[in-house]
Parts: structure tokens; sequence; C-alpha cells
């Protein structure tokens, strides 16, 4: 899958890679960089076959992401986002260049 994650204007890949010793899937992020890409681990893409994605969702035109309220007050979590998104299983996951890496958002409960 292909985004901008980072949101440095350069396309970006999401991959899914299978360990070749006990078929774990593991979901990392390749972040272009000059012609060279940075690898990033989102982590293991868990309870197969049930979790979805990994899937893109582009950047809100406001870059504010807002996740689903699921303790009914009316208001989920808020984050400002620079970059498209990634969701895999429960999470959201978005680039946080004030710390050079991804955080993650519940999304699904």
């Amino acid at each position: 899958m292909r985004g901008d994650f980072d949101g440095d204007g350069q396309a970006d890949f999401v991959v899914l890679l299978r360990r070749h010793t006990d078929g774990v899937k593991l979901a990392y992020v390749f972040l272009a960089r000059g012609g060279a890409f940075e690898a990033r681990a989102l982590g293991q893409y868990g309870e197969a076959p049930a979790w979805q994605g990994p899937f893109c969702s582009p950047k809100p035109a406001t870059g504010i992401f807002e996740a689903p309220d699921f303790e009914g007050r009316g208001v989920g979590a808020r984050v400002r986002v620079v970059g498209d998104l990634v969701t895999m299983g429960w999470f959201t996951y978005y680039w946080r260049p004030d710390v050079g890496r991804f955080d993650a958002i519940l999304t699904t409960d």
C-alpha cells in the first residue's frame, strides 16, 4: 500500500512481511528518504483472519484525526497528523515528527 505517511510529499509504502521461521506477519512502513527507504516496524499483524488491514486513509483536510468515541461521551480522541494514516487491527497509526516515530490510537472497539 502506498501513501505519504510522514507528510514530506514522497511516496511511502506499508508492507506485510511473513517470518519464515514461525509464519508471523509483521507490518513495516518504508519511508522515502532521498532515493532510499527507512524501515519502521508497526508491529505484529495479530489475530488473523479477524483483523483487517493494513489499509491507508488520506490525511484529513483539517489535519486533525478524530477517533471514534468508545466511552459514550460524544468525543473520541483527537490528534494532529502530518500525513496519511495506516489502520491495522484495532489501531490507526500516524507519524509524529516531534519524536520521529509512529504512534497509535485505538480506533476499533
